[in-house]
């Protein structure tokens, strides 16, 4: 079960880190 939870969580950081990443570089071209 933890891991299903911990894959859940990797899912959404990493779809943080690609808006963040998009955002700086639109922000900051």
């Amino acid at each position: 079960m933890w891991a299903i939870d911990l894959i859940c969580i990797l899912h959404h950081f990493s779809l943080f880190i690609t808006f963040y990443v998009l955002f700086y570089d639109f922000a900051f071209p």
